[in-house]
C-alpha cells in the first residue's frame, strides 16, 4: 500500500506516476493498526476527496469506496467503488464507477509471499460490465535480497498469443541500507525501440523529524523538471498520519494535505483452526506454516504479550518457513483471518 498514488488528486498531472502505485508504504513497522480512511483538505481545511475501506469478518479488506465534494449538493458524490476477493492466492478486484461501470484486476503472489504479476481488465461500456480478457500484464521483479527492482507492464501480442509488446516500467533505486531512493517510469517509444524517462519520485529521509519527502519530477524527452512534492508525517507506530501537498515553485505554498485514520487490530484469541498447523512451538529462530490452499494471499500476524503487531508477512504457500529469529524471546499471538494460536519463542 502507498501514498503517492493518493494524492493523484491533489498533485499535478504531469508526473504518470501519480497514477502509479508508489512504493512508500503507510507503515513503517509493525502495527497493528488497520486504515479506515483518507481525507483530503485544501489549506483551509475544507474537505474535497475522501476513501473509506471496509473489512470482513475475516480481516481482510473487502471494499473502498472513493467520493469527492459536492459544492452544488453540499454533500458527497460517489466516484468509485473496489471490491476485493481473496481465493487460491489470487486477489480480485472489481471496480465501479458512479454510472456502474465495471473494470478489474486479478494479483497473484510467489511464495515468498510477494506480487508477482496481476492483470488488468477494461469496462464493456456498452454492457457496464468487465472485460473477460485482460488488456495489460505486469510483473514484479526482485533482487537477491528481495527488494523489487522492477514492475514491468506489458500488453498481449495477437498473433502469438503472448504478453511481450512492453508498455511502461517503473525501475526502484535503494540505498546501501535498503532504503528506497528512487522510483523511475519509463514508456516504451514502439518506433524507436527504446525506453524513454516519463515520470520520477526521489525520496528524502529527515531524520530529525522522521518525515519522509517524496520530491515529484516528469520529463517528456527533456531533462526531469521539478513538479512538487509531498511531506508524509509518521504517529509513533510507523503509521503515516499526515501527507502534505507542495507546488513545483521555490518556497511554494501547501496546495492540500490529507490526513489517515486508524482502527486498532485485536490480538485476543479466537477459535482454533484444525486445517492450519505451526511447528515447532516452542519456536527457536523459525517455524513452520501450513495452511489451507484458500489462505494463500493472506497477511498473517504475530503480536507480542502487549498486543503490538512484532511481524507481519503474506502467506505464499500452503506450507512456507517464517522467520523468527530477529524477535525477543515471549509469547506471542499468530493471526490469520479469525484463526489465532499462541506461539512461545526460545
Amino acid at each position: 500500500m502507498a501514498v503517492c498514488s493518493v494524492g493523484a488528486s491533489a498533485q499535478s498531472a504531469r508526473n504518470p506516476l501519480n497514477r502509479e502505485s508508489a512504493s512508500l508504504s503507510w507503515h513503517k513497522g509493525a502495527s497493528s493498526k488497520i486504515l479506515q480512511s483518507i481525507t483530503f483538505y485544501r489549506p483551509d481545511g475544507t474537505q474535497f476527496d475522501r476513501t473509506e475501506f471496509v473489512y470482513g469478518k475475516d480481516g481482510k479488506m473487502s471494499s473502498e469506496l472513493n467520493q469527492i465534494r459536492d459544492k452544488k449538493q453540499n454533500g458527497w458524490q460517489d466516484v468509485y467503488k473496489n471490491n476485493f476477493a481473496y481465493r487460491n492466492g489470487v486477489k480480485s478486484t472489481l471496480s465501479s464507477d458512479a454510472k456502474g461501470v465495471s473494470s478489474g484486476e486479478e494479483m497473484g503472489y510467489d511464495a515468498q509471499g510477494r506480487k508477482s504479476f496481476i492483470f488488468y481488465y477494461s469496462s464493456n461500456k456498452n454492457l457496464g460490465t468487465r472485460n473477460e480478457d485482460p488488456f495489460m500484464k505486469g510483473v514484479w521483479k526482485y533482487d537477491e535480497k528481495g527488494l523489487v527492482t522492477e514492475f514491468l507492464k506489458t500488453t498481449c501480442d495477437k498473433n502469438t498469443k503472448t504478453w511481450d509488446i512492453p508498455a511502461t516500467r517503473i525501475l526502484y533505486l535503494y540505498d546501501e541500507s535498503g532504503r528506497q531512493m528512487e522510483e523511475v517510469m519509463q514508456f516504451w517509444n514502439l518506433k524507436d525501440g527504446i525506453w524513454e524517462n516519463r515520470g520520477k519520485y526521489a525520496y528524502e529521509y529527515l531524520d530529525n523529524t522522521g518525515d519522509v519527502v517524496c520530491h515529484s519530477f516528469f520529463a517528456y524527452n527533456d531533462p526531469w523538471k521539478n513538479d512538487g512534492k509531498i511531506v508524509c508525517s509518521y504517529d509513533d507506530d510507523g503509521d503515516m498520519i499526515r501527507c502534505a501537498y507542495y507546488g513545483n515553485q521555490p518556497d511554494a505554498p501547501m496546495t492540500a494535505y490529507c490526513v489517515y485514520t486508524y482502527a486498532k487490530v485485536s490480538p485476543e484469541i479466537a477459535v482454533d483452526d484444525p486445517e492450519i498447523s505451526v511447528f515447532p512451538n516452542p519456536a527457536v529462530s523459525y517455524f513452520e506454516l501450513v495452511v489451507p490452499e484458500e489462505n494463500i494471499g493472506t497477511t498473517a500476524r504475530l503480536f507480542d504479550a502487549s498486543g503490538r503487531q512484532a511481524k507481519s508477512f503474506v502467506i505464499g504457500n500452503t506450507a512456507m518457513q517464517v522467520e523468527v529469529s530477529g524477535l525477543s524471546k515471549g509469547i506471542y499471538v499468530l493471526k490469520i483471518d479469525a484463526f489465532s494460536t499462541k506461539i512461545s519463542l526460545k
